[in-house]
């Protein structure tokens, strides 16, 4: 009959491969139960359905065994012809057929009789083949109850394995909800980081502190060092440091200077084959091979890393700059408004002072040359008048030139050379030695004019009244940038607190107005009054 020992191999693929060994097992004994029960010498039986399909072959002493290939399943599905019933389907073995049952290993004499029978339940279908059915043997009871039991056998291992499938779909959902929810707290979490970390810098931005700003971006990158550099006068200087242990003043320039001038993030790493300038190979001779120099308000911090600075951390320094950027330029804009206010308010005091300066000047020279001239006239009228009528002559021409001096300049002009010479006139009718040295005139603005106009005036007027000089240099001249006016004479030191004092401190005034100075500066021999304005400025 059939042979003895492991699974027959099939030699048609495609058919069986979902044929479980714990079905396989399950569908053979209620095979070989139903051979028993029959009477046979042995049975065949075909199950499919959408989760597994196979053939099982049951004896009644041996092992049930599944059988591969196709052949066989179509020789079963031959026999039952696709009826379905309780009522047998008798057939007698062709020798073709006997030779397809040899060709999987059942030894099977010819032309011995077998009965077919086909169950369906639901989407399962049973088809039992009984051979060498004895006649009269057969209880189709029983047959009906093995087709009965292998669908359900069937039906229930699909209904196990659909139920496993959404059991592990189930458990991968609910793992994937898991991560999910991990995730989602770990974004939430970077999230809410990073909103207070961009609170900190915002903060740090709209005070100034440029100590923590430098800090925080350093550990963006991550940088082991960085220095915060101002500019002071022409030179960049290190203010503040950390993990650098250089302080050397006026580092910066260059490419990095012209950066900073524009607002920009600049930088680059420190191969041994790249050139670089005088501030980069200190910070490679520091052990360091890549920087970023990030602009901060009025100052700037330099970023210093051990390693090459890759794209990411330059990234990530950027997104930071974006940040705390709009918060520096209102940092920028209130100190700017501050100062303007301050200004404002210094011009206000001034403003009141320089009145008051020139009503004591007009007082001044009322008691010191008026008052003078009309007791002398008075005098002469009481004598001789000739004297009266030229001291009275005197008189007119002096109040003609005072009134003059206070008419507006854009009444009088800007001719700051006829202005020049007409002082020097002046002088000489006083009896002082005076000269001038002029250079770029034709570059001033008419605004600088009119201020050196009355700074050259009344530094003449100190010299006449109160200087007891005779010599005297007015010099104007601009370059690189800044206008000059002064006025030097080679008399004792001046006392600043005498009457020289009320003019000046209105001339400071109108020279701070245009963002200048003015000093009044007296040694023995050498006494200078001097206004300077930025002309670039203007």
């Amino acid at each position: 009959m059939a042979n003895e020992g492991p699974n027959l191999e099939r030699t048609e693929p495609g058919y069986g491969d979902s044929f479980s060994a714990e079905l396989r097992a399950e569908i053979g004994s209620i095979a070989q139960l139903a051979c028993v029960a029959a009477g046979a010498s042995g049975c065949l039986l075909l199950f499919h359905d959408s989760l597994a399909h196979g053939v099982v072959w049951a004896e009644r002493t041996r092992a049930p065994l599944q059988l591969r290939g196709a052949s066989i399943a179509e020789l079963i599905e031959r026999w039952v012809d696709g009826r379905a019933g309780a009522a047998p389907i008798i057939h007698h073995l062709r020798p073709s057929d006997a030779a397809i049952l040899r060709s999987l290993g059942i030894e099977i004499e010819e032309s011995v009789r077998t009965a077919c029978w086909r169950y369906r339940a639901g989407p399962s279908t049973t088809s039992l083949v009984l051979v060498s059915v004895e006649a009269g043997k057969v209880t189709d009871a029983a047959v009906d109850l093995a087709a009965r039991c292998a669908c359900a056998v069937i039906n229930d291992r699909r209904h196990s394995q659909q139920a496993s499938f959404w059991r592990t779909q189930a458990a991968t959902l609910r793992d994937g909800l898991t991560s999910a929810q991990a995730q989602s707290a770990r974004t939430n979490n970077e999230y809410v980081r990073q909103k207070a970390d961009y609170r900190r810098l915002a903060a740090n931005a709209e005070r100034g502190n440029v100590r923590a700003l430098a800090s925080a971006l350093s550990r963006e990158g991550p940088f082991e060092g960085w220095m915060i550099i101002a500019q002071e006068r022409d030179a960049w200087r290190v203010t503040d440091s950390h993990a650098v242990a250089c302080e050397a003043p006026g580092m910066i320039g260059g490419e990095l200077r012209r950066a900073l001038r524009r607002q920009v993030i600049a930088g680059r790493n420190l191969g041994s084959s790249a050139t670089l300038s005088a501030d980069e190979r200190t910070f490679r001779d520091l052990g360091y091979r890549g920087y970023l120099c990030v602009p901060l308000d009025s100052a700037a911090a330099v970023l210093l890393s051990r390693n090459p600075v890759r794209m990411e951390a330059r990234r990530r320094v950027a997104d930071r700059y974006e940040v705390i950027r709009p918060h520096l330029k209102n940092l920028i804009l209130s100190h700017e408004l501050e100062r303007q206010r301050a200004l404002v308010r210094n011009l206000a005091r001034g403003l009141f002072a320089t009145a008051d300066a020139e009503r004591a000047s007009m007082r001044r020279d009322l008691h010191d040359d008026w008052a003078q001239l009309l007791a002398a006239a008075k005098i002469a009228v009481n004598g001789n008048s000739a004297d009266a009528r030229r001291f009275f002559g005197k008189l007119e021409g002096e109040l003609r030139k005072r009134l003059d001096a206070l008419r507006p300049p854009q009444s009088r002009g800007t001719n700051l050379k006829r202005t020049i010479e007409a002082e020097v006139g002046r002088l000489a009718q006083a009896g002082i030695e005076a000269s001038a040295s002029i250079h770029g005139l034709h570059r001033l603005p008419a605004t600088i004019r009119e201020v050196f106009m009355r700074v050259i005036g009344e530094g003449v007027s100190n010299v006449i009244r109160h200087a007891d000089a005779n010599r005297v240099l007015i010099e104007v001249e601009c370059h690189d940038g800044v206008a000059l006016a002064a006025v030097r004479d080679n008399g004792p030191v001046l006392d600043n607190g005498g009457g020289a004092g009320f003019g000046l401190r209105g001339l400071a005034e109108r020279v701070g107005i245009l963002g200048g100075s003015c000093k009044l500066e007296s040694r023995p021999g050498n006494t200078r009054l001097c206004a300077r304005i930025p002309v670039a400025d203007l």
